[in-house]
């Protein structure tokens, strides 16, 4: 998990995609969750692995999917 936080903090700081901060996103997550009750046990990082899953689902190849989601190595098996 703190491997995840440095990636997350790392894309918030680098990104031409992306031009708000780190806490801005902690806090829109909050008002997300405050008002989508189901929602309550959910992380962001389970939004993350669920995005890649619809892209792989979709068709959109895994190694473009690693890179757009700043993974820069695979996993051992």
């Amino acid at each position: 998990m703190a491997q995840n936080r440095k990636g997350i903090h790392r894309l918030m700081q680098h990104s031409d995609l992306c031009d708000i901060g780190k806490w801005e996103v902690i806090e829109v997550w909050r008002s997300i969750r405050e008002h989508i009750p189901g929602l309550s046990d959910t992380v962001v990082y389970t939004t993350r692995h669920t995005c890649c899953s619809w892209q792989i689902i979709r068709g959109i190849d895994i190694r473009r999917v690693q890179i757009w989601m700043g993974q820069s190595r695979s996993r051992p098996p």
